[in-house]
């Protein structure tokens, strides 16, 4: 018995719709996967910017944003006021610590927006352009790293430029 046309052409095409939508189903899913293990999607560093930090950066909405809340909350205790206990377990000297505590008081932030990150296997450092009372409109810049222990993301390192 002969299949009919119609109905071969048909099975052509059914074949081609499955192959495409396994291909898209593939691709969606690789893409997905690109997409939560790049936090920046494109940054732009302006030529001469001493610090080689991004001026423009546009961030992956689907990146993990753990690493980010610790630097936040690590950010709030230090605007609160709560310097000395807030660096006492980051890896600085004791006269670092001194030292930076001084200038927070001296220069508290006002606010902080995240400007660049750079991630490693579990260590990521976060730039921030930052306002401080006393700072007379001006910006200041704050690097702060976290580090993976377990499943918690920990502030590790703070620096500032006052």
């Amino acid at each position: 018995m002969k299949i009919p046309k119609v109905m071969s052409t048909w099975r052509g095409v059914a074949l081609k719709v499955l192959v495409f939508a396994t291909a898209l189903v593939l691709g969606i899913a690789a893409y997905l996967y690109y997409a939560r293990s790049t936090p920046v999607l494109y940054s732009y560093v302006e030529a001469g910017d001493p610090t080689k930090e991004a001026a423009f950066t546009i961030f992956n909405p689907f990146r993990d944003r753990k690493p980010e809340g610790s630097a936040e909350t690590f950010l709030v205790q230090l605007k609160a006021g709560e310097c000395e206990r807030t660096m006492a377990a980051l890896s600085h000297t004791a006269q670092y610590i001194q030292d930076t505590c001084e200038r927070e008081e001296r220069y508290p932030l006002a606010s902080w927006r995240l400007k660049n990150r750079t991630d490693e296997l579990h260590k990521i450092k976060m730039y921030y352009q930052v306002e401080r009372k006393n700072y007379n409109g001006l910006q200041g810049q704050v690097w702060i790293t976290v580090e993976k222990h377990g499943e918690q993301w920990q502030v590790t390192r703070y620096e500032g430029i006052y």
